[in-house]
């Protein structure tokens, strides 16, 4: 998406130049790292957690989605998007939901109870993928 909004093959570049503007972008590649990039913190950098791969169809949005959904449900508000602790937990929760859409066939995100116990303990740090 960062290559269709700019005049830039360089996806890290790119997601740099959002930051600088004041956002938040959590740059997702697949099964490779994501970064975390931010104007208030230095960028962080998360392996995806190994796992069955049935389907990739929907893992972005179940990314996107479990992301919000855990920032929200936290009490976050946007001043805590320049905590680097903060964002790194909710990205941890969003890989947790992504990867379990990846082990099943066709674009079926997990549920708020599928995710259950992970909710918390993959935000707290480094886990197994929940399932």
């Amino acid at each position: 998406d960062l290559v269709a909004l700019g005049d830039t093959t360089d996806v890290l570049a790119g997601a740099r130049a959002l930051a600088a503007d004041g956002a938040l972008v959590l740059l997702t590649d697949g099964g490779r790292p994501v970064h975390l990039v931010s104007g208030a913190f230095p960028t962080v950098v998360l392996q995806v957690p190994s796992g069955p791969v049935v389907d990739t169809v929907g893992a972005g949005d179940s990314f996107g989605g479990a992301f919000l959904a855990w920032w929200l449900d936290q009490g976050r508000d946007r001043a805590t998007l320049g905590d680097p602790s903060a964002v790194t937990s909710g990205v941890r929760v969003a890989l947790a939901a992504s990867a379990l859409t990846c082990s099943r066939p066709g674009a079926d995100p997990p549920t708020r109870a599928e995710l259950g116990e992970a909710w918390s303990r993959i935000a707290r740090g480094p886990g197994r993928i929940p399932g």
